[in-house]
């Protein structure tokens, strides 16, 4: 097949679906409460399958260092971390997080219906995508949906930099530039990257991310644009329909 002939592009997100908008203060406050979430929490949310890929363990290990190290500080942030969904690595992940410690500040919510997915997401202040490289060493070939529902859903993300997750977000901050970053409302950036399978990098990066509520208050807007901009399916079909015509 000529080169020329041939159009490549990630996955895609729905915006009107995966909208903030279609969620009030009040939808989103009683969604909380009925998860036992204390209404001002800081909720900090995966959303997956847990696939061995997902990274779902290695943000347990992180958030089990936060508990460990940094208890005070998770209490004195009112800060909730929330599971959503089911899988091959969830199992481990509760392993990781069963201590007494960790019960008060996670939550596993289980499988729930895929159009309350949005609402999962909407509840949550942050959001995380913390995938690994592939276990036989092979090259990782993903395109997460999540990442683009997450940034359609105005929400901060944290995300591995591993492949074409790295070059979504390319131009976003990383840890070895994280503390130089411009926080004031307005900066472009959505999202924090991360060494995949970094625990370390992953727990400063959630610390961060909590304590910067400015940088937090103008990265949702931003990421709802990114997205808006460059991963709709819309903006998809467009462009192969322009390459191929």
């Amino acid at each position: 097949v000529p080169e020329d002939r041939i159009v490549c592009h990630p996955n895609g997100v729905d915006p009107d679906i995966f909208d903030p908008n279609r969620y009030s203060d009040i939808d989103i406050a009683g969604a909380r409460r009925a998860l036992d979430i204390p209404v001002a929490s800081t909720v900090i949310a995966f959303v997956g399958t847990f696939g061995r890929w997902h990274g779902s363990d290695v943000l347990a290990m992180a958030i089990r260092e936060l508990v460990e190290s940094a208890e005070d500080w998770l209490k004195h942030n009112h800060i909730r971390f929330v599971f959503v969904g089911d899988g091959a690595m969830r199992s481990r992940a509760e392993e990781i997080l069963d201590t007494r410690a960790c019960d008060e500040f996670v939550l596993f919510a289980g499988l729930v219906p895929q159009e309350e997915a949005p609402l999962y997401m909407a509840l949550s202040d942050v959001l995380v995508s913390p995938h690994v490289p592939n276990d036989d060493g092979s090259r990782f070939f993903g395109s997460p949906t999540k990442l683009f529902e997450y940034l359609s859903m105005a929400r901060p993300v944290i995300a591995s930099d591993l492949e074409q997750i790295g070059q979504v977000l390319e131009g976003n901050p990383s840890n070895t530039n994280l503390f130089a970053l411009d926080v004031s409302p307005g900066a472009e950036s959505c999202a924090v990257l991360t060494e995949p399978g970094n625990v370390e990098q992953l727990t400063k990066a959630i610390q961060w991310v909590v304590e910067n509520e400015d940088w937090r208050q103008s990265a949702g807007p931003a990421a709802r644009r990114h997205v808006g901009a460059h991963f709709t399916w819309d903006k998809h079909v467009d462009a192969v329909l322009k390459a191929l015509t």
